[in-house]
């Protein structure tokens, strides 16, 4: 794989399959990203080609498309962009309640906006309680 393929970005249409066998299910938001990122190992701090699918609230990703093992909770997360040496096209996701906070790398600005976008979307579009969340993008 050529070094500009690794952080492609997939728009995935309601009926592709992703997480398990369903993708769209009731009550679900049309946004939907999916795609190669890089993500910054907080053990090792190496960057790693990660797979991301965004459903939801939920931000998983794993090994492969096939291989999703983890996942971010969105629900009132913080998403900015990072300054990391040596890198451009990052950003940050901190959830809440945690210490914890992630470091990831898109292939271009454009791919970098369209996630930011789309997760800020799914946090405004998918109701917590019967409310809206704020989006924060720093």
């Amino acid at each position: 794989m050529e070094a500009e393929d690794v952080n492609k970005v997939d728009i995935l249409p309601d009926n592709d399959a992703a997480i398990g066998d369903k993708v769209q299910e009731k009550g679900s938001t049309n946004n939907k990203e999916a795609g190669w990122l890089m993500k910054k190992s907080r053990i090792s701090g190496r960057w790693k080609k990660t797979w991301f699918m965004l459903h939801e609230l939920e931000l998983s990703y794993g090994t492969s498309e096939e291989i999703l093992t983890k996942k971010i909770l969105l629900d009132g997360a913080v998403i900015k962009e990072a300054v990391i040496k040596d890198r451009e096209n990052c950003f940050s996701l901190k959830p809440k309640d945690q210490s914890r906070v992630y470091y990831l790398q898109a292939n271009s600005q454009c791919d970098l906006s369209r996630w930011m976008q789309a997760i800020c979307l799914a946090k405004i579009s998918m109701p917590v309680n019967g409310d809206s969340q704020a989006c924060i993008l720093q």
